[in-house]
């Protein structure tokens, strides 16, 4: 089949022409961009070779940037308000993780050409920085240097122009921004103990998300739906034996959902490419260290896999309450260990070549585990190790952490 026709220049000045009659002020002052979009749906230009230059860099933050804009320009070049909207939208991503004035001038002059008008037509104004989403109460507006210890990172969540720390206003759950970037997912083949389904790729995410900074405590489900179905009592404890279909309830009574498994790795390196996002035996409640006395779980596992639960459970180790570790680089606790963690995925193969943050659905089946548990050895609480489990299921080491994406 033959790809669809290019919009013709004709149709494009005609358009122009037409928004032009309601808003020629406008119009005229976005003229040059329009000229700027005809060289972008038609070929190389100095923008696209700007673009690509910058793509071609080692720096993850502009790899994410030139991504976006290549996936833009393609659906630019389909046509379409649908495809030119949302090329509007990819724009809008590509600029928070690296502001640029021609590609601004791209993103406004593509709105002129859907009919959309500027902000300062609107009589807008950019939103400040740190202004509040209406679902949520901020807490911190800026990233804390001392738990945000990347400056590149702390520049990627200002950029986006979000506040860095909010309260969830249906459930109070506090949540944490996570900005747009690009990392490798799995591990690799020298990484101790790992799996083939752990396959090493780049993954883009395109969009800031929240993600929980600790995983869902049993008060934060009781507020919402009534008792806590967990084995280990306490308020400030995880809420689990909650299975896949739970979790997704508590979301969708909230509006919130579970975080991508591309998001979730991202949110758990927070920016280390190694097993774990730091020093695991501060970081995590694990079954070395979540009972009454210190364990060697993995040699326990190779000595007696038979009797390992019923060691792990006669030495009394359990869920614990949240933030009592330390948390990662990105202030998010308990992203090893401690429960287990549901995420929207199947379980598949990951795509060959890489792939974006959207998550891999399919009908039934199992869903993606993820961090590992208080009752496990350190090998399944690698930030690449990835398990399963049928959507009905509900076990008293997993439970969740919620995402939200920012509007």
């Amino acid at each position: 089949m033959s790809p669809p026709p290019r919009p013709s220049v004709r149709a494009f000045s005609l358009r122009v022409r037409c928004a032009g009659q309601s808003a020629s002020r406008g119009a005229r002052r976005f003229l040059s961009s329009v000229l700027v979009c005809l060289a972008f749906f038609g070929g190389p230009s100095p923008l696209v070779c700007h673009a690509g230059a910058q793509q071609s860099s080692s720096d993850a933050t502009k790899d994410a940037a030139g991504v976006l804009f290549d996936e833009a320009r393609a659906l630019a070049r389909e046509g379409g308000d649908a495809n030119l909207r949302r090329a509007i939208e990819l724009l809008d991503s590509s600029l928070t993780l690296r502001p640029d004035p021609e590609v601004e001038k791209l993103r406004d002059g593509l709105r002129i050409l859907v009919g959309e008008p500027s902000p300062a037509d609107r009589g807008e104004s950019k939103p400040s920085a740190g202004a509040g989403p209406s679902w949520a109460t901020v807490v911190a507006r800026d990233p804390d240097p001392a738990v945000v210890t990347d400056a590149a990172a702390r520049a990627r969540m200002a950029a986006t122009g979000l506040p860095w720390k909010v309260r969830d206003n249906k459930t109070g759950i506090v949540m944490l921004l996570c900005p747009p970037g690009e990392f490798t997912m799995g591990s690799p083949a020298s990484e101790a103990d790992r799996y083939g389904v752990e396959l090493q790729h780049r993954r883009v995410i395109r969009q800031a998300f929240y993600l929980s900074e600790t995983e869902v405590t049993q008060e934060a489900w009781e507020k919402l739906m009534g008792g806590s179905p967990s084995c280990f009592k306490g308020a400030a404890n995880p809420v689990e034996q909650v299975s896949w279909n739970d979790c997704v309830r508590f979301c969708a009574s909230a509006g919130l959902r579970l975080p991508s498994e591309a998001e979730w790795e991202y949110a758990c390196r927070a920016g280390t490419t190694g097993a774990y996002a730091g020093d695991l035996a501060s970081m995590a409640w694990f079954a070395d260290n979540s009972g009454r006395k210190p364990l060697d779980a993995e040699a326990l596992w190779k000595r007696d896999v038979v009797n390992y639960e019923k060691t792990v459970l006669d030495n009394g180790c359990q869920s614990r309450p949240v933030r009592q570790r330390k948390p990662n680089a990105w202030g998010l606790y308990d992203m090893h260990g401690n429960v287990w963690e549901w995420v929207e995925d199947s379980h598949a193969e990951y795509p060959k070549g890489g792939g974006t943050e959207e998550a891999a659905r399919a009908e039934g089946g199992a869903r993606v585990l993820r961090g590992g548990g208080w009752g496990d050895g350190a090998s399944n609480c690698r930030a690449a190790f990835r398990a399963r489990d049928a959507l009905g299921d509900a076990h008293y080491d997993v439970g969740f952490r919620v995402a939200r994406t920012p509007g």
